[in-house]
């Protein structure tokens, strides 16, 4: 049992489907309540684009980056994107928060995501 066990390769679908699950999550939040989360748009840009439109877009990109994450589609490349986003959320926070609880938060989760391009080919 262990041995079908280990080579299912749990541990790396339990991180991918948590990742997805935050993704999709916090992607279907921005889209349906972009004002909330507007503050945290870089401010280079809110000069080119509306802040409730930009977000709404990065709460697009969220969501299908965690169904393709789910759906195990490209994985490498989903992961890398998510990962890129990910940090860029990193960035964003540092930016309006600096050094907070909840810049050590989205670093742990861009991390997490990191490690998906180092998955083990089933």
């Amino acid at each position: 049992m262990m041995d079908l066990i280990r080579k299912i390769n749990f541990q790396d679908k339990i991180v991918r489907l948590a990742i997805a699950f935050i993704l999709i999550v916090f992607g279907a939040w921005e889209v349906l309540v972009p004002a909330y989360w507007a503050v945290f748009v870089p401010e280079f840009a809110t000069a080119i684009f509306n802040p409730l439109f930009a977000t709404r877009i990065h709460g697009l990109a969220l969501f299908v980056l965690g169904a393709l994450l789910i759906s195990g589609y490209r994985k490498n490349l989903v992961s890398l994107a998510s990962s890129l986003v990910l940090l860029s959320v990193v960035v964003s926070v540092f930016m309006y928060s600096g050094f907070s609880d909840l810049l050590v938060r989205d670093i742990v989760i861009f991390l997490c995501s990191l490690s998906l391009l180092f998955e083990k080919k089933e």
